[in-house]
């Protein structure tokens, strides 16, 4: 096949999948040696001055890998790509290189995880749905992990709006099974992200890794349902290093899938009920011109109601009643009278009487 790599970007897949050469390790090679060609190219005098003998892994394996990575319509971002988040730089152990199906332009915008249990109740995932869809209509893209549960279901709730999955396993690895339609959905209309190989099985040592690499993509972190020991904890205290905003949505005490998001509430999470608390402080340029506009609209709301009220006292008297009369005098609809008359007799105004008629009651 005709290679798509050039030399420097297929000597960095070349490092990184040599075992034991992990993302600090190439980092510190590259400073050194500037490129990774030349480390390649200087492997043997690298090597002699380590303690460890380490084999750079085959030129054949590595073309194995792009053949199969470009047949399956995946594709390789690397670190000196202008695609490349810029929030990555930062961090010390960045992946030098990902694989990634999708819309690779969904990295540029704006970005918020939605992380928690896998053995979520159905109220956790509700509110997950809700709020990933909620923070979509805002221009918020989802991120998350493609686990089962709130992920599952906060990706759900942003495939209209674009959605981020970060995979702890190869790009052609589906996991969990359960999730391969999801998974298919987010290829289409959104973006799957992984760094690792292309054939890469789930490995608890990987979560770690892709849970840091959430955390960094991110400008805030939500988690819904977290027990004592969860993998939730871990990407937001991977966001509480990079400084992070974290919000956690609060649970019984009853229940141990909420004793880890309960606890980061104790330390000071915002404590997280809806969407409008995550744009509170994370989007106020465009939370509070949207409050302010449903404020003025509630305004009028109330308004018309008052104007509507108004008038059906007008046709009362203390004398009872028809509500059918009395629909066809104020041209109010049945549903909207209906309401408006219970508003009223709450409030002392009005009294209902047999034969569904009411009157008016004399203040005073």
């Amino acid at each position: 096949m005709c290679m798509p790599l050039n030399v420097e970007q297929f000597s960095v897949l070349r490092l990184i999948r040599t075992h034991h050469i992990g993302p600090q390790t190439l980092w510190k090679l590259m400073a050194q040696f500037h490129s990774a060609a030349s480390i390649v190219e200087n492997w043997p005098e690298i090597q002699a001055n380590m303690k460890r003998k380490i084999d750079l892994v085959s030129e054949k394996i590595v073309i194995t890998e792009i053949e199969k990575t470009f047949k399956s319509e995946a594709r390789f971002l690397f670190h000196s790509d202008p695609s490349y988040p810029a929030s990555l730089h930062s961090v010390a152990d960045r992946p030098p290189v990902l694989s990634f199906k999708g819309t690779l332009a969904l990295l540029a915008q704006k970005k918020v995880a939605i992380v928690g249990a896998r053995n979520a109740s159905s109220h956790g995932c509700r509110l997950a749905y809700l709020m990933a869809k909620e923070l979509g209509r805002f221009g918020w893209r989802t991120v998350s992990g493609l686990a089962r549960g709130i992920d599952a279901a906060a990706h759900q709730g942003s495939l209209e709006s674009g959605t981020i999955a970060v995979l702890g396993n190869g790009i052609q690895t589906i996991y969990p099974e359960e999730n391969k339609k999801l998974y298919e959905e987010i290829t289409e209309k959104g973006l799957l992200l992984s760094e690792f190989s292309f054939d890469t099985q789930p490995h608890m040592g990987n979560f770690p890794k892709r849970n840091r690499l959430i955390s960094a993509l991110v400008q805030g972190i939500v988690v819904v349902e977290a027990a004592h020991q969860s993998g939730s904890l871990l990407t937001a205290q991977y966001g509480l290093e990079m400084g992070k905003d974290i919000f956690a949505v609060p649970g019984s005490p009853m229940d141990p899938r909420c004793c880890g998001s309960n606890r980061l509430i104790k330390q000071g999470a915002v404590l997280t009920e809806s969407a409008q608390d995550v744009l509170e402080i994370l989007d106020q340029g465009q939370w509070v011109p949207h409050y302010k506009e449903n404020r003025e609209k509630k305004k009028k709301i109330l308004a018309s109601e008052k104007k509507n009220e108004s008038s059906i006292l007008d046709f009362l008297s203390t004398v009872p009643l028809s509500v059918d009369e009395l629909a066809d005098l104020t041209q109010l609809r049945m549903d909207q009278l209906s309401s408006l008359l219970t508003d009223l007799e709450l409030e002392g105004q009005i009294m209902k009487h047999p034969g569904n008629k009411v009157s008016r009651v004399l203040q005073g």
